[in-house]
């Protein structure tokens, strides 16, 4: 098992001025320049590793830190004796300038393989002669012999004159025989005993025994001893350590719930419940309390003085009182505490309180716009629609416009009984032209009080009114403002745009006596809908319609529209993803598609929808499927022709548009009849969640095309969402101008310093996947690949299981690789033609100097020709994926990571990780060649526990993971498990311990 050593940072190491050496080696240097000292610390100067079995391994860790002026730079780190292979540094110590107060660590690992005593020093040379750092090392192999199944054993808590039994398992995990030569409690007077099993002697290699141990406490106590193990072949004694707690019988509260009669709010009821023990073991009471949310309601008025001696049959009483403080259901516990119990005594506590409840008839009372000087009054009601009567005591109207509004119902001291009803009256007065809002309070001495009511109306300049009605393409739209006969206006101007728009037209308004007339013309009258505003002005004053930032907040008309053709251009064959941002009328996919297409076929129409429950396409004889605003679906006709479909409304272009994501990826649409941007339209109420949310994925017929930032109408589009739940998201009615309308994504207009495209193409069938990029950039990141559709080829960038279809990384000094499969579903293949992918690599950009790339088959086990290339590989029904490695990095850095991928790997079950796990450990595993395999977990008696992987596998590096789960699907105990591995005739195995 592995062993980390937490090591102190103590830094006990002298100051080296050499640095003013340095200078001179490498530079003329002026004579009134200071000397920097260069000064290394070491956290520790020896270390001594714990004792560890052969197999397993140990680790420490050393620290050293910069804590001079100057760098300090390293000529090497390592071992003074670097013949022994048994110690080993993992984490490879960079070796270039470590800079004033950085501090780097060395991880060291002991893995022995035979018993002995080892020492070495751990060097840490400078380029500085004669610089040299050392830190002791001494560990010592041992052969594990015995195997205890557990180190530790903890019985819990036991009534007194009970009895509790477990088992210890003794394992000779060691080749040769072993002789048990004692096995005996340390502490006899303890209540723990030996009952069975015969431990003594000699054990087989690979056999294991059992003892039985007892726990039998008589009193109530904490009780601890130990079980010592010796064997002969080491002398060594092995210790499990003993505890438990017995504690006292059968203590009771007499009743499950103490429930209080209900009670009005602030009264009193009383209330009383004993405790008993049924025990022979007295008990000692030593405190009671009350807890809980509503503790404060209930107190304890009597009670037995502590400490308190109960004996078997003994009843004590204690007595509650319940004034509840707030109304409805009050909770709380009574908490008894005892010297003996393991645990204490809690008892429920419940009670209801009654109260009056102040209920009004509306949370907020609007005005109409009321003419400046004039006045008008609404009224609501109040209703006690609780269980106690209460007073109205007061009544207030706050707020900057307070002024604007007055309570005209007279104060009464009468208080409001069950069900009773009162009326408010509330009288508004516009004093200014301006919306007014204010709030009215009602205190009533209520928990809840007081009762707000927002209120709100707005001040005109006359009594004007609009009217309109609704609009239809296809004819221009008259508004009508009416006048009262004492208006006089020197400019009359209405506004308008189409929805979406950010500019507004303007035309006069005619005056025709007792009204002004103006028209929208036709050219706005859109499937968009329409926006307008009435700007009215004298020498005085200026009012418009609506009053309040009318130029933001227009009037939007809904735009009737009659029945079309959808302007869509589709191709024969080809899907393509489709929406209508229109509030149909008759919105059912049959009505608008079967009057086109015929009834369903797919061989002559094909329509699917992704489903975001279950990861598949739903069919449309699948799913009674409906268009609406902001949704997407595929679409694929023999002949190409678009559809048409009836009448209905324009999205509203007033309010931001909502549409709910799942989480993965959706199929989504723009809502408007006009193009948006991703960037300045979609927004979510947490900008963290749109973080996680990935731009659009278009697709053109032919292929998917990623960072998509125009969302057009009538087309549709996939999207990530990357969160663990649904988020709500929405997109501004705003129309994208053509500067942004120009570009990608800010991550694709950045671009990176080198990127290599990676294109396939199947020319036989008309597929290709060419939107696939790797390399490296400042601002490393991925995306994901859309779900594929139907007949594709499909190149993949695969990371942590996820295929990618780009993936950057920042540049290092080395280099970096990535892995690529290739795969194809081909549908339709009646003439058996051959499935040859093309592959091609382009690059663009400039490779960091002594860079190159190299391109592995790690199918086949050959390589490539490397960028600005192509080559064909053919995919067949045995091989229907095709693994590629590519390299981009030095020499060295491409040769360590192209071994593995170009020869025969050794047979090899690596190390789980984590280990000790709680929820998930996962296993690399290598095959050196191809074969059937079994990955199986078993337990210390050798039952299978699950099986991770069989059947056939390809030769190469592999990972398979655990949750946890039994075969069966229950959770596996904590405890050790064997991970076994057979390919062929070679087995391997390893330990892992899970610890829930």
């Amino acid at each position: 098992m592995q062993q980390l050593m937490p090591v102190a940072r103590t830094f006990p190491k002298p100051w080296h001025l050499v640095f003013s050496l340095l200078i001179c080696l490498s530079q003329p240097v002026l004579l009134s320049q200071p000397v920097v000292a260069q000064e290394l610390q070491l956290s520790v100067e020896a270390i001594t590793f714990p004792t560890t079995f052969i197999g397993d391994f140990s680790e420490a860790i050393v620290t050293y830190e910069n804590v001079g002026e100057a760098p300090v730079t390293f000529d090497k780190i390592d071992f003074s004796d670097t013949a022994l292979a048994e110690f080993e540094i993992v984490n490879s110590p960079s070796l270039t300038a470590l800079d004033p107060g950085e501090v780097r660590n060395v991880r060291i690992r002991f893995t022995p393989v035979v018993e002995t005593t080892l020492t070495t020093f751990l060097v840490i040379e400078t380029i500085i002669p004669d610089e040299k750092y050392r830190v002791a090392l001494e560990a010592t192999g041992e052969l594990e012999r015995l195997r205890l199944s557990i180190d530790a054993l903890a019985f819990g808590a036991l009534e007194a004159l009970s009895v509790a039994d477990t088992m210890l398992v003794l394992e000779n995990p060691s080749d040769g025989p072993i002789t048990i030569t004692s096995l005996a409690l340390t502490d006899t007077d303890q209540p723990f005993s030996i009952t069975g099993g015969d431990a003594l002697g000699v054990l087989a290699a690979g056999a294991s025994r059992t003892v039985d141990i007892r726990f039998a406490p008589q009193l109530p106590d904490t009780y601890e001893s130990a079980i010592e193990i010796e064997i002969a072949e080491d002398g060594q004694t092995r210790t499990v350590p003993i505890t438990a707690t017995g504690i006292a019988g059968t203590f009771a509260f007499t009743r499950e719930l103490l429930e209080f009669e209900s009670t009005i709010l602030l009264d009193t009821s009383q209330n009383r419940i004993q405790f008993v023990n049924t025990s022979p073991v007295p008990l000692i009471v030593t405190g009671y309390q009350l807890e809980g949310a509503q503790a404060s309601s209930f107190e304890i008025t009597t009670a037995p003085t502590l400490p308190l001696t109960v004996l078997r049959g003994d009843r004590p009483e204690i007595n509650i009182n319940f004034s509840p403080q707030i109304p409805g259901l009050n909770e709380a516990t009574l908490v008894v505490q005892t010297n003996t119990q393991a645990e204490p005594l809690v008892l429920p506590i419940v009670g209801e309180a009654r109260a009056g409840v102040a209920t009004p008839s509306v949370s907020a009372v609007s005005f109409n716009r009321v003419t400046v000087g004039m006045n008008t009054t609404a009224t609501f009601t109040i209703t006690n629609t609780g269980f106690a009567p209460f007073t109205i005591s007061e009544r207030t109207i706050t707020g900057t416009d307070a002024s604007a509004f007055s309570i005209v119902t007279p104060a009464t001291a009468t208080a409001l009984a069950p069900n009773e009803v009162r009326t408010l009256a509330i009288q508004f007065a516009p004093q200014k032209v301006n919306e007014h809002e204010a709030e009215l309070l009602v205190y009533t001495g209520l928990p809840e009080s007081p009762v707000s009511i927002s209120l709100a109306g707005l001040g005109g300049l006359d009594n004007s009114f609009i009217e309109n009605e609704m609009p239809a393409t296809g004819k221009p739209l008259a508004i009508t403002v009416r006048k009262s006969s004492v208006e006089v206006w020197n400019q009359q101007t209405l506004y308008f745009r189409r929805g979406g728009e950010t500019t507004y037209q303007s035309a006069d308004l005619i005056d025709q006596g007792d009204r002004l007339e103006g028209l929208i013309p036709l050219s706005h009258i859109t499937q968009r809908g329409v926006d307008y505003y009435i700007e009215l002005s004298n020498n005085t004053n200026t009012l418009t319609i609506p009053t309040l930032d009318a130029a933001l907040n227009p009037f939007h008309l809904r735009v009737q529209t009659a029945a079309f053709e959808a302007p869509l251009a589709l191709s024969a064959e080809k899907n393509r993803m489709v929406s209508i941002p229109l509030l149909l009328d008759e919105p059912q996919l049959k009505e608008i598609l079967e009057d086109d297409y015929g009834e369903y076929n797919n061989r002559a129409w094909r329509l699917h929808r992704w489903n975001t429950e279950t990861n598949l396409y739903d069919e449309y004889d699948e799913l009674a499927l409906a268009t609406a605003p902001g949704q997407a679906f595929w679409l694929v006709t023999r002949e190409g022709m678009p559809f048409d479909f009836g009448s209905g409304f324009s999205v509203p272009a007033n309010t931001p548009f909502a549409i709910t994501l799942a989480p993965g990826w959706n199929q989504i649409a723009n809502p408007f009849a006009f193009p948006i941007s991703w960037q300045t339209s979609f927004f979510t109420e947490d900008p963290g969640a749109r973080e996680l949310i990935e731009a659009p994925v278009a697709f053109d017929g032919e292929e998917y095309l990623y960072d998509e930032n125009i969302l057009q109408p009538w087309w549709g589009y996939f999207v990530f969402n990357g969160n663990e739940t649904a988020t709500q998201a929405f997109f501004r009615p705003i129309e994208t101008g053509p500067e942004i309308a120009a570009g990608k994504s800010d991550k694709i207009n950045a671009g990176p310093s080198y990127r290599l495209q990676l294109s396939a193409a199947m020319p036989h069938f008309g597929l290709v996947d060419t939107q696939n990029f790797i390399g490296f950039d400042a601002d490393a990141h991925a995306r994901r690949e859309a779900p594929p559709l139907g007949d594709h080829v499909q190149l993949s960038v695969i990371s942590a299981q996820t295929g990618l279809s780009s993936k950057f990384v920042r540049a290092t000094e080395e280099g970096a690789y990535w892995d690529v499969a290739v795969s194809s579903t081909i549908e339709h293949n009646l003439l058996q033609l051959e499935k040859r992918v093309d592959l091609s690599f382009a690059a663009t950009g400039s490779l960091p100097e002594g860079f190159e790339v190299h391109i592995l088959d790690t199918t086949n086990g050959h390589r490539l020709p490397a960028a600005d290339s192509t080559v064909s590989l053919v995919l067949t029904d045995a091989k229907p994926t095709h693994n590629l490695r590519i390299v981009i990095g030095t020499s060295a850095f491409a040769a360590q990571h192209s071994e593995a991928s170009e020869a025969a790997q050794a047979f090899a079950l690596h190390s789980g990780y984590p280990n000790p796990f709680q929820t998930r450990v996962s296993f690399p595993y290598t095959l050196s060649e191809a074969g059937p395999i079994e990955l199986s977990v078993f337990d210390l008696l050798g039952r299978r526990v699950a099986l991770l992987a069989a059947g056939q596998h390809a030769a190469g590096a592999h990972i398979a993971s655990w949750d946890g789960s039994q075969s069966t699907g229950k959770p596996a105990a904590s405890g050790v498990y064997i991970v076994h591995l057979k390919a062929g005739a070679a087995t391997t195995a390893r330990r892992i311990v899970l610890s829930r």
